[in-house]
């Protein structure tokens, strides 16, 4: 996640960023909300939420799947950040 003020400018306080233990928390309830058929849609999801919810500029989330017989995981990444020209 990046938020918007440089890391210098927060001098070290953590009511400057964003609170990981929180996300993660909100994360994983908004996983066990509904069923999903992809884990695409869950991860667009969860790029939206903690883009709206705790304010960060930009999200990475990558989802891993252990599903398929003789593979480790499957896995899908997405990077999305706030819209600058909303419309």
């Amino acid at each position: 996640m990046d938020v918007a003020p440089r890391f210098e400018c927060m001098h070290d306080q953590l009511s400057a960023t964003i609170d990981y233990a929180a996300v993660a928390i909100r994360l994983k309830a908004l996983a066990v909300e509904k069923p999903r058929q992809l884990i695409e849609t869950l991860a667009s999801e969860m790029c939206a939420c903690v883009l709206q919810e705790f304010n960060a500029v930009k999200v990475r989330v990558e989802l891993r799947k252990k599903i398929l017989p003789g593979c480790d995981h499957v896995a899908v990444a997405l990077t999305r950040g706030r819209d600058k020209n909303p419309m």
